[in-house]
């Protein structure tokens, strides 16, 4: 599910931009992997509701197309959130933390689905129930990023994605902003 992407960059977002300074904080000069890491996890429970809108790009098929899609999001630990995508064109996501519905307008109908079990949940999916933990899901490493001035973690999943090999963040240690340089490929 392409949502899975879209929340793992949401997170990174809410969570690096804070972090980045409390880590820095914590030791001289840049953070280690594991600082980092802890760091994100500590912000990340403390988070218990947010909404934002969202740009989401990703590249798949046979041939190679890149689609860019865009809209809202609220979450609301534990597992509640609303996805809804504005463009190109409508549909919605829903979780009452026990069943999925996908609105697909286009295609005139509605899909519901159980929540999956956490042993069988994708890390994006534990992440957005509230029960994510960046120590136990990730293996965390520091990366130099190409942009100017940034380092951040590669976080690398320890069981195995479909959808992504890898997701990395980065900050500027000047700004408190977030870039994302992307994801691998599987």
């Amino acid at each position: 599910m392409r949502l899975g992407i879209a929340v793992l960059l949401l997170a990174g977002h809410i969570l690096l931009g804070h972090v980045w300074l409390e880590a820095q904080g914590a030791a001289p000069g840049a953070p280690n992997a594991e600082t980092l890491a802890k760091a994100l996890q500590q912000r990340y429970q403390t988070i218990k509701d947010f909404s934002a809108d969202f740009v989401q790009t990703y590249r798949g098929g046979v041939l190679r197309t890149q689609t860019q899609e865009r809209g809202t999001v609220k979450i609301k630990k534990p597992g509640k959130m609303r996805w809804v995508y504005t463009a190109p064109e409508r549909k919605e996501f829903v979780s009452d933390g026990v069943k999925i519905y996908s609105h697909l307008p286009e295609d005139r109908q509605v899909l519901v689905s159980n929540v999956p079990p956490d042993g069988d949940a994708s890390t994006p999916a534990l992440f957005l129930s509230g029960k994510g933990d960046i120590s136990r899901d990730f293996t965390a490493s520091i990366v130099q990023s190409p942009v100017a001035d940034a380092i951040g973690p590669k976080l690398t999943p320890r069981r195995p994605e479909a959808q992504y090999e890898y997701f990395r963040v980065s900050t500027a240690s000047s700004l408190p902003e977030v870039v994302y340089e992307g994801f691998g490929s599987m």
